[in-house]
C-alpha cells in the first residue's frame, strides 16, 4: 500500500511540474513543434540527430520554428531569418544567449565593470616531426595557434612572452572545467543550473585568478608605454594594430591602475577563450577528417610542396592563398564539423517581428 501512495503522490507532483512547465505560446509566435513527451519536449529528439531532426522539422513547419528543449521553448532560425538575427544586434543578444548554457561572462564579471610562423613551425615540428601517438589532438591545436592568437592580442611585445602563449593555451581548459552542472537542471530551471555552475566561485576558487595576475606581470609595462606614447604624441601617436591597443583607446583613460588592468584582461581573455576554442575544435576536426582520407594525402602534400619551393620556404600570406586544393579541403572539413544550432541568442527587446510576420516575445533564446 506505501508503494501505490508514494507511486502516487509522485505522479501528482510530476504533473503539476508538468503544468508549471508546460509552454504557452502566445499569438502570431513560430510554431511550437508537437512533442510526444511532457517536460522532456524535443531534448532527447534535438540531442540524438539533430541534423534530421531540424531538416525534418524544417521541412514540416518552414522557419522560424520553436522547439521545447532542456525545460524551456527556443525558437530555430534557418537560411533566410538567421541573417535578420544577426543584423539586429540591439534586440538579440549573443552573450547572454550564450551565458545561459555556459555561465562564462560570470566568471569574468570581476574584471569586467602579424603572427609569428617559426612559432607555428617550431610547435608543429615539437609535436609531429616524428610519428607518434597524440594523446590529446585539441590541446596540441590550441598550442599551434595560441601565438598567432597572443600576435592580434597583444602584439608582438606581448606575443615574445612564453608563459602568455602557455596561459592562452590552457585557460580554455581550466574555464571548461566549470561545466560540471548537470543539465538536467535545465528542466528544472535555468537559474538553478547556473547556481551550480557558479559554485565554486561562491567558494572563492576562479580558474582564471592566476592568468590575470601574469597577464598584469607582463602587460602592464607595455600598457604603461603606450599610453606615455599616446600623451606625448597626441594626434600624432600611430596605433598599433591589435586589441590590446584598440581597448586601450576605446577604455579612454590615461590611469593604468587595477580598474583598468581588470577591464583589459576581462575583455580580452574572454576572446581568447572563444577564439581558441573555436579554433582547436575546428582544426581538430579538419586533422581527423585528414587522417581518414588518405586518397587526398599525395594531392594536397604536392600542392603545398610546390608552392612551398617556389616561395624558397618562406610563405606569405599571398602563397598561402594560393593553396585551392587546400583550401577546398578545410571549407569542407569546417562545413561538415561545425554544431548544427550553435549561435545561441536572447531576445532582450521587448519583442521582434521576422520579415514572414512572427512575433517571439522578450526573454526568448533563439
Amino acid at each position: 500500500m506505501a508503494y501505490a501512495e508514494i507511486f502516487g503522490l509522485l505522479l501528482f507532483v510530476a504533473f503539476i511540474f508538468h503544468l508549471i512547465k508546460r509552454p504557452r505560446i502566445g499569438l502570431n509566435e513560430p510554431p511550437l513543434v508537437p512533442y510526444q513527451y511532457p517536460i522532456i519536449g524535443h531534448t532527447y529528439s534535438l540531442l540524438n540527430d539533430s541534423e534530421n531532426f531540424l531538416k525534418e522539422c524544417k521541412e514540416k513547419y518552414g522557419e522560424p520554428f520553436s522547439l521545447y528543449v532542456f525545460g524551456s521553448v527556443r525558437t530555430f532560425t534557418g537560411a533566410d531569418s538567421t541573417p535578420e538575427v544577426l543584423r539586429h544586434s540591439d534586440v538579440f543578444d549573443f552573450n547572454v544567449g550564450v551565458n545561459k548554457i555556459f555561465p562564462v561572462a560570470d566568471v569574468f564579471k570581476q574584471y569586467l565593470g602579424d603572427s609569428s610562423l617559426s612559432h607555428l613551425a617550431r610547435v608543429v615540428h615539437e609535436q609531429v616531426s616524428e610519428p607518434k601517438a597524440i594523446r590529446n589532438l585539441r590541446e596540441v591545436a590550441a598550442q599551434i595557434i595560441a601565438k598567432p592568437v597572443a600576435n592580434v592580442m597583444l602584439g608582438e611585445e606581448g606575443a615574445k612572452f612564453e608563459d602568455i602563449i602557455v596561459s592562452f593555451t590552457i585557460v580554455e581548459g581550466e574555464l571548461h572545467k566549470m561545466r560540471f552542472a548537470p543539465q538536467f537542471l535545465l528542466f528544472i530551471h535555468p537559474s538553478l543550473y547556473k547556481f551550480f555552475a557558479l559554485l565554486p566561485l561562491k567558494f572563492g576558487w576562479n580558474p582564471i585568478a592566476q592568468h590575470r595576475n601574469l597577464f598584469v606581470q607582463r602587460c602592464k609595462p607595455i600598457i604603461e608605454e603606450r599610453i606615455r606614447q599616446r600623451k606625448e604624441l597626441g594626434e600624432k601617436y600611430i596605433q598599433k594594430e591589435d586589441l590590446l591597443d584598440f581597448y586601450i583607446s576605446e577604455f579612454g583613460t590615461n590611469v593604468v591602475d587595477n580598474k583598468l588592468l581588470n577591464k583589459l584582461f576581462g575583455v580580452l581573455y574572454m576572446i581568447v577563450f572563444a577564439s581558441i576554442s573555436t579554433i582547436s575544435r575546428a582544426l581538430s576536426f579538419a586533422l581527423f577528417d585528414y587522417g581518414g582520407r588518405p586518397e587526398l594525402w599525395n594531392e594536397l602534400y604536392e600542392e603545398q610542396l610546390k608552392i612551398h619551393n617556389e616561395s624558397n620556404g618562406y610563405l606569405s600570406t599571398e602563397d598561402v592563398n594560393k593553396m585551392v586544393k587546400l583550401d577546398c579541403f578545410l571549407k569542407e572539413s569546417f562545413r561538415y564539423s561545425t554544431d548544427i544550432a550553435n549561435l545561441p541568442h536572447s531576445v532582450i527587446g521587448d519583442s521582434y517581428t521576422f520579415s514572414n510576420g512572427t512575433t517571439i516575445p522578450k526573454g526568448r533564446d533563439d
